[in-house]
């Protein structure tokens, strides 16, 4: 939902993609934190 939201936006100009692809959790943080290895992080700047 929110990628395609991020994507629709992208193409009227009204953000700029910070990153091609989500980041994922580290190795460490997953070893840490199980449950999030189901996270996804995205982002976008206001033009």
């Amino acid at each position: 939902i929110v990628k395609r939201y991020f994507i629709s936006l992208a193409k009227e100009g009204r953000v700029r993609k910070l990153n091609k692809k989500p980041l994922r959790p580290s190795a460490d943080e997953l070893r840490e934190n199980p449950s999030s290895r189901s996270a996804k992080l995205r982002g976008v700047e206001r033009l």
